[in-house]
């Protein structure tokens, strides 16, 4: 009784520590704004037939610009400023927060579920989900992915169902339900229909759960079922003639398999290294440490892998990093990435990352014997003796850089409200101004958080274009220092 008290405290101490890191980016969310894509894509719409006009904007896309087609339908009859304003903006950021955070819970109560194969432990669940956001969140822009609706479409709506039909696939006791399996093949389009990243992880994962259940003929053939259409939503995607006629636009040249395989790596050999020289593996791993020791001493996982299950897994990590990489690394003809492409590789990469090192972590603990010598004072000496030698290599690991407190700071001290008031203050004038020339002399500050309106001097810059063409105005220059 006494243990199963304690295990409850842990679980909900661990929760709040949860819910208080996400807590800032839905705060955030309430002070989301129109973005510079929302104008192009609402003089494009009809807004008395939304939904056809979306199937039109898709189809014209598709043939002119990129395959996305589920996520270019999404954009165009959602459309959040078209129907509520401001309003609908926030609604949308509010709960694609809340949409990404659950999913990524959901992926971790599955993972859970088949690491603790004597009894599902919430103590185990709320570790890996701490460990996940703390690491994942410390600080990454997310300004392109749950505060822009074009983001949120194109990448995190996809990037959602994703990791939702993979945690249905995990969960033996979800996967064959009926109305799981429907919810699934939409999931399943929705994913392929949005940027190729998120195709290619899905597909690769969906081949590696294939094998692994190769002697379960049941779940085979439905693994293989969702990975056809999985592969035809990705193929309609990739084969849009308007992705070969905007590369031949934006970049030209050849498309080289070979270049962007090294390429592809290359980025994942960069943020490795970056991670490590700035000391967030290093604190993971002491976190790691502390943490292990404390669910082996008191037998809260139990080992239901193999080393040789552990290299398996860490193989198919690699593989998963370079295949997310890889149409990026295509499309653009280089290594370079965009941040809303770098929020999906760095949510795969800290994901498996924390999997991996706590399989490693627990393997070695168990293959050593020690948790059965270990006393509460030597996991307490072992942990302080660590952190000593964390000093050396944490000192550029910084609470300032640290991207939740950052967030909750600009909330709680107003920042994010004057951003959101003054770019409705000047979305006004605009409007109600005589002047058919509107010169901007001062654009808000978004801190880098949320998504701005992209003004420039130059009126026939394209966002200028669009504000200008919205508000029927001629021109629209932001004269700005």
């Amino acid at each position: 009784m006494r243990e199963l008290l304690k295990s409850r405290i842990v679980s909900i101490s661990i929760m709040c520590i949860c819910f208080l890191t996400i807590i800032p980016y839905l705060w955030a969310g309430c002070y989301a704004c129109i973005g510079s894509d929302d104008f192009s894509s609402m003089l494009r719409s009809n807004t008395d037939n939304l939904f056809m006009s979306a199937l039109h904007a898709t189809q014209e896309i598709y043939l002119d610009w990129q395959g996305t087609f589920s996520s270019v339908f999404l954009i165009y009859y959602l459309l959040p400023y078209s129907r509520l304003g401001m309003l609908g903006i926030e609604i949308e950021s509010v709960i694609v927060v809340i949409l990404f955070f659950i999913s990524i819970g959901f992926l971790t109560h599955s993972i859970v579920k088949r690491i603790c194969v004597k009894s599902y432990n919430h103590v185990v669940f709320w570790f890996v989900f701490l460990l996940y956001i703390i690491y994942f969140l410390n600080d990454l822009n997310v300004s392109e992915i749950f505060y822009w609706h074009t983001g949120i479409c194109v990448y995190t709506i996809p990037l959602v169902c994703c990791i939702t039909v993979i945690a249905f696939l995990l969960d033996d006791k979800l996967v064959f339900k009926k109305g799981v399996m429907v919810f699934s093949c939409l999931l399943m389009i929705l994913a392929g229909g949005g940027t190729l990243q998120v195709g290619a992880i899905l597909c690769t994962t969906l081949v590696y759960l294939l094998v692994c259940n190769y002697n379960s003929p049941k779940k085979c053939k439905w693994i293989a079922i969702c990975l056809a259409i999985s592969l035809i939503s990705c193929i309609i995607n990739v084969s849009a003639p308007g992705n070969y006629v905007r590369r031949s636009a934006d970049a030209g040249g050849e498309y080289s398999i070979i270049g962007a395989v090294i390429d592809s790596y290359s980025n994942v050999a960069r943020l490795i290294i970056y991670d490590i020289l700035d000391g967030k593996v290093f604190v993971l791993i002491v976190l790691l440490t502390f943490i292990t020791v404390i669910m082996v001493k008191y037998d809260m996982v139990a080992i239901s892998f193999t080393f040789t299950k552990w290299m398996i897994c860490f193989v198919f990590y690699i593989i998963l990093m370079g295949a997310a990489n890889f149409p990026i690394a295509l499309g653009y003809g280089n290594s370079s990435m965009p941040s809303r492409a770098f929020f999906i590789e760095y949510a795969i990469y800290s994901f498996g990352l924390v999997l991996l090192l706590i399989g490693a972590f627990v393997l070695i603990w168990d293959k050593m014997k020690i948790s059965s010598q270990l006393s509460r004072k030597d996991a307490v000496y072992a942990f302080l003796l660590i952190m000593i030698f964390a000093g050396i290599k944490m000192e550029n690991f910084r609470l300032e850089s640290n991207m939740p407190l950052y967030v909750a700071e600009k909330c709680v001290k107003g920042d994010l409200k004057t951003f959101k008031d003054s770019t409705i203050s000047m979305l006004k004038y605009i409007e109600e101004s005589d002047k058919e020339e509107i010169v901007i002399s001062e654009l808000p500050d978004s801190y880098e958080i949320l998504f701005p309106i992209s003004l420039y001097e130059d009126p026939n810059w394209w966002v200028n274009r669009n504000v200008a063409d919205y508000y029927g105005k001629s021109k629209v220059i932001a004269k700005t220092k």
